[in-house]
């Protein structure tokens, strides 16, 4: 993310330079095909059939109508069930055995005489987290608030963003299409050739190419 940052920079400055446009229009159509190959290849291992063709067409739609058209909701909910009976190394021994053997195994780290952790308290751990999360989401959106004057600008940024992170789960290739779809034709951030050009420097570093999305950010600014 820093390589592309600094690569975000350098294009800023530089990139009316004739050898660094040179440098860019040699990449994009390398990218394409980085692209268009790693399609193939995951095509050959998954679709093997008509069905899994119709899937893949039908997911295609789906999420050019429904993620890239709708707004999203986000919602989740976990429960954790821990209990102490019946998960010590008791369910290891051996009905009918003599209490000799039970006796020459107080030498091991795990044994029946190993007595039986209390469960870690999750959801408190849960809690936590998710607190922190929450103070570091909100850090640069209070900073923004009050030491800057284009509030609205740094609010859709940061929440654009945020709504990306809950679905870049899914893997890069899932969210990256809808980023550059609603930056370039919705909120106009940067243009479509611009786009492109943070692809190829995206591909040219050492990451997924779901760190575009810093170039994305650091044009947006």
């Amino acid at each position: 993310m820093l390589v592309l940052l600094a690569l975000s920079v350098i294009y800023v400055r530089f990139g009316n330079l004739p050898w660094i446009a040179a440098m860019f229009n040699g990449l994009k159509p390398a990218v394409i095909a980085l692209v268009v190959i790693a399609l193939q290849r995951v095509a050959k291992r998954a679709l093997r059939g008509v069905v899994p063709g119709v899937v893949a067409a039908a997911t295609f739609v789906g999420m050019f109508f429904l993620i890239f058209r709708c707004c999203w909701r986000c919602s989740a909910s976990s429960s954790w069930v821990s209990s102490s009976e019946g998960c010590g190394p008791d369910l290891l021994s051996i009905p009918g055995e003599s209490g000799t053997e039970e006796n020459d195994e107080k030498g091991y780290y795990i044994s029946l005489n190993s007595v039986t952790p209390e469960p870690a308290p999750l959801l408190k751990q849960a809690a936590k987290l998710t607190a922190i999360a929450l103070i570091l989401w909100l850090l640069p959106l209070l900073a923004f608030c009050f030491f800057v004057e284009d509030f609205h600008f740094w609010k859709s940024l940061v929440l654009f963003f945020t709504k990306t992170a809950f679905v870049t789960i899914g893997g890069s290739y899932t969210v990256i299409p809808y980023v550059a779809q609603v930056t370039v034709t919705k909120l106009h951030w940067l243009t479509r050739l611009q786009m492109m050009d943070g692809f190829a420097l995206a591909e040219t570093t050492p990451g997924p190419l779901i760190i575009v999305v810093a170039f994305v950010g650091f044009m947006a600014g």
